[in-house]
């Protein structure tokens, strides 16, 4: 059930709604929430999460296709996954139905930076074809490191804020713009699901999305301490495959020979030059929805 948390001073006015993703039981981080936004001046309304343990099972057979999940992840998603994705699913769902042109959608574990209502106010300056903008991400490796933004489009939004493309998928839905035809799109691309909502709402293969570099909304480390899906995804996607077995291995040799932490820097070093100078995903009108349907 959803309900809403009356606040003042008004949010800017290109921005229609300020969803919070909440799992009922979680109360200590809905009161951190309402707090968090009635003190910026944002008028919140709480949206009661789906918890993917207690999901009824023909309407996970409806919503998923495990198939799908082994051939893109190589794994099947977890429950926390599927509860997630429908989470923010329901959210596009409200938009498309009740006409809700823009809205910032948060999950219940974050913070903002100062500069989170600056970004806010310049919304009139993004891109005229933005569907979702990641207000929140990191890199799908580490929650440590943000989303390398591409050379080929970085422009200023506001003071010290860019707004970017990624080179590389955008990790993380903790904190997002998204108008209503990206949540239009967003519904028809993860219909069945396949794959963790991160992997459609930052990937430009799936939906136009933009970043702000650096990010405004971030993770609150004492809030999402224990998380159980963002751990039990880590665990998952760390072991699946083969190639990371031996890379656990060559770790360890590199460990006893006192080179590991040359061959991560040099490692790492070369990722990002990589994605600095990679292009952006293409994105064109094979993901149009209509063009979807009428395919389909």
């Amino acid at each position: 059930m959803a309900r809403t948390i009356a606040r003042t001073p008004a949010p800017p006015a290109t921005l229609q709604k300020v969803f919070v993703i909440n799992l009922d039981r979680h109360r200590e981080r809905r009161r951190h929430m309402e707090d968090l936004c009635s003190r910026h001046g944002l008028p919140c309304e709480i949206v009661e999460a789906v918890d993917g343990r207690r999901l009824d099972r023909a309407v996970r057979e409806r919503v998923y296709r495990e198939s799908g999940a082994l051939a893109t992840l190589g794994r099947p998603l977890t429950d926390g996954e599927i509860g997630c994705a429908l989470s923010h699913l329901h959210v596009y769902r409200r938009m498309v139905d009740q006409g809700i042109e823009t809205a910032l959608v948060l999950e219940d574990d974050v913070r903002f930076s100062d500069a989170l209502m600056d970004v806010l106010g310049a919304m009139e300056g993004l891109p005229g074809d933005w569907e979702v903008v990641l207000l929140g991400h990191h890199r799908r490796s580490s929650r440590a490191r943000v989303t390398q933004a591409s050379l080929w489009f970085r422009r200023p939004l506001t003071e010290g804020i860019r707004i970017a493309r990624f080179s590389e998928m955008g990790a993380g839905t903790y904190g997002y713009l998204v108008n209503r035809a990206g949540a239009a799109r967003l519904l028809i691309e993860a219909s069945p699901l396949c794959k963790p909502i991160d992997h459609y709402t930052g990937d430009g293969r799936h939906v136009n999305v933009y970043g702000v570099v650096p990010p405004c909304v971030l993770i609150h480390d004492d809030l999402s301490a224990g998380s159980g899906v963002g751990e039990e995804r880590f665990r998952l996607d760390r072991g699946r495959s083969g190639g990371r077995r031996f890379g656990r291995l060559l770790g360890w040799g590199l460990r006893r020979t006192g080179l590991r932490g040359l061959a991560h820097a040099i490692r790492e070093a070369f990722r990002d030059l990589w994605y600095r100078f990679r292009p952006c995903p293409s994105y064109g009108p094979r993901h149009d929805p209509e063009t979807r349907k009428r395919s389909g």
